[in-house]
């Protein structure tokens, strides 16, 4: 399928995000040089004035209405920017992240709730990426605050124990008790926030799936460790098709059961280990994204965009994660890593 980019030529503004149209320009240029010796060609002062136009992101189901915008800056303590986009490369792993305000939270002049985290770590002769995806409760003060930390503790239990997290084609059990130990730190610690700052812990409420994952060379797969508390899903994208990782295991039993949430809450932690192979991507995001993703309209141009072998930059990714579908209005945050 394909996709356009951001930019396009200055065209009549409308009140829906449309896709963009083809630039007949070229076709026209080419018709003028025919049967002339000297074709005129076009000033130069006068192409530097030409501005490209922005192109909204697509519209997949039904367009937001136009009076949904933000209203001003958020007024909570310590708010989050907006919008934050992150990617890095290696030989055989590609990464890209956003994070983007759902147009209910901008409307509202809320911050946004959702975080997420890029981190590299070594141990011995291996590197590792770790990345992960936080979605603070909605109905708590701090969740905001709340996701961000989860992210950032979550770096510091997995360096604690990365040595135990090695041997990726090990006993899952092993990897079971190291994942409920983690997670287990990551809710001391915000529960630690919790009391500095004179709320209770459940006011930080969030959600935290991640992904640990081996930097492997080009043409090599890769091993990959999942932990995830509530539900906020990671997917496996192979063959354009979009599977689910931590909604069920091989039976089809329900393995993350209920939606739960760090730090009081936590329910089963769920941990399962996988295979990124080259011409795969895996895919951790908010349910801000797997809400739409119910829509076939949706899915498909995800995998299309995100289930090829073309890896968007960041700024793309980001213009990609912002499509419009009417009634999903959450925060949507989004992972992508590509096996390369």
């Amino acid at each position: 399928m394909a996709c356009p980019g951001p930019l396009t030529p200055a065209s009549e503004e409308s009140g829906e995000r449309t896709e963009p149209e083809a630039d007949p320009g070229g076709a026209r240029d080419e018709q003028a040089g025919e049967g002339e010796e000297n074709p005129q060609k076009e000033d130069p002062e006068k192409a530097d004035t030409v501005v490209p136009r922005f192109t909204p992101p697509p519209v997949l189901t039904r367009a937001v209405h136009a009076a949904y915008h933000a209203r001003g800056l958020p007024t909570q303590e310590w708010a989050v920017p907006d919008t934050v986009v992150d990617e890095a490369d290696y030989g055989g792993l590609a990464l890209r992240a956003a994070s983007l305000r759902g147009d209910g939270h901008r409307f509202k002049r809320e911050s946004r709730q959702d975080a997420f985290g890029l981190y590299e770590l070594a141990h011995g002769d291996g590197r590792f990426a770790l990345a992960c995806v936080a979605d603070g409760v909605g109905s708590r003060k701090m969740t905001h605050r709340g996701a961000g930390y989860a992210c950032r503790l979550l770096f510091q239990a997995v360096s604690a124990h990365l040595e135990g997290l090695l041997d990726f084609g090990g006993d899952i059990a092993h990897f079971q008790e190291l994942g409920e130990r983690i997670v287990g730190g990551v809710a001391a610690g915000m529960s630690a926030l919790a009391r500095r700052e004179g709320v209770e812990p459940v006011e930080l409420s969030t959600t935290l799936t991640a992904a640990l994952v081996q930097l492997t060379p080009e043409g090599e797969r890769a091993g990959v460790l999942l932990f995830a508390v509530g539900d906020s899903p990671a997917y496996l994208m192979r063959d354009g098709r979009t599977l689910p990782l931590t909604d069920g295991d091989e039976d089809g039993a329900v393995a993350s059961t209920r939606t739960n949430a760090l730090p009081t809450d936590i329910g089963r932690v769920h941990v399962s280990g996988h295979w990124l192979e080259p011409g795969e991507t895996l895919l951790l995001c908010t349910d801000g994204l797997s809400g739409p993703m119910a829509s076939p309209a949706v899915a498909d141009r995800l995998a299309a965009w995100w289930g090829g072998g073309r890896v968007p930059r960041r700024t793309e990714f980001a213009w990609q994660l912002d499509f419009q579908a009417k009634s999903y209005d959450d925060d949507r945050t989004a992972v992508c890593l590509w096996g390369r």
